[in-house]
């Protein structure tokens, strides 16, 4: 197998340990980010989370250097343009990055269209800032838009007409931790936060693309940031 990670300007790959974990497991990873002048100009260079080079996205020793070396790639990708050339991946995934994208309607394209550079039966899981305290008002552009139930309904909806299979759950949780709303300064560690006046949390998608709707075709979708492909 094979992985794909693809980030976007203010989203990227950064040194999160998944790329190291799957290969670590056997899997072959692509792993990409935004341009050097993109996260330049947008400040990302100079945070934690910017990959830079393909060596730092396994700073934590979590897989062995030569193994590593073998299974890893890196390339630079920005999410709203996924080259064609990115397919046949086993899965895909994000780390809250298609709410940077500038708008909830380019987040939700992306998650759209990420799916065509899955094989069929292929697994895409992404995170994202969702809104609890409301399903009308948001943030629904700038820098960090935040997505309300209704847009992931719209979004759920639009997967499976292109034949995929999605479930939502918005139950929010009751324990102390859940209920627990930071506020700035953030503590670092927590489950709910405020943010321009809007509670929000991360939430979950996990998407398997499914058969095609007619005669076998399959159906024309774009949109990742990790997988695994079949050679």
């Amino acid at each position: 197998m094979s992985g794909l990670a693809v980030y976007h300007s203010d989203a990227t790959v950064g040194k999160e340990p998944l790329v190291p974990l799957f290969a670590a497991q056997g899997c072959e990873i692509v792993a990409t980010d935004q341009s050097y002048d993109a996260a330049q100009s947008t400040g990302w260079s100079q945070s934690n989370q910017y990959a830079g080079q393909i060596g730092s996205l396994n700073e934590k020793n979590l897989c062995d250097s030569q193994l590593f070396e073998k299974m890893v790639t890196f390339r630079t990708v920005d999410m709203r343009h996924i080259p064609k050339d990115l397919r046949g991946f086993d899965f895909t995934w994000s780390s809250c990055a298609f709410e940077h994208l500038g708008s909830i309607a380019a987040g939700l394209k992306f998650v759209l269209e990420q799916m065509e550079c899955l094989s069929p039966g292929g697994i895409a899981v992404h995170t994202t800032e969702f809104n609890l305290g409301s399903n009308s008002e948001t943030i629904e552009k700038g820098p960090t838009v935040l997505f309300r139930r209704r847009d992931l309904e719209k979004l759920s909806k639009k997967l499976k007409l292109r034949g995929n299979m999605v479930n939502l759950d918005f139950t929010p949780g009751s324990t102390e931790a859940d209920l627990h709303v930071d506020s700035p300064p953030w503590s670092g560690t927590h489950l709910r936060l405020q943010h321009e006046g809007f509670i929000i949390t991360s939430y979950g998608i996990v998407i398997k693309k499914g058969a095609a709707i007619n005669k076998g075709a399959w159906p024309k979708t774009v949109s990742l940031l990790s997988g695994s492909k079949r050679r």
